[in-house]
């Protein structure tokens, strides 16, 4: 993460822009399979915009 950061702030990124990475992307499930691991990436994408943290309410 650090390399990704230092290469994106030579590329002109600021600091603001830099601490919206977040990274790896998804949330976890344990999976290998792609379709599976672009749910997870969407899940996150959801839960970001939606502002909540992706867990179940029990």
């Amino acid at each position: 993460a650090a390399k990704r950061h230092d290469r994106l702030a030579k590329m002109g990124c600021s600091p603001q822009q830099l601490e919206r990475i977040r990274g790896p992307a998804g949330v976890s499930i344990g999976s290998k399979r792609p379709p599976e691991i672009a749910l997870s990436i969407m899940a996150e994408i959801t839960a970001t915009r939606n502002r909540t943290t992706g867990v179940a309410a029990t």
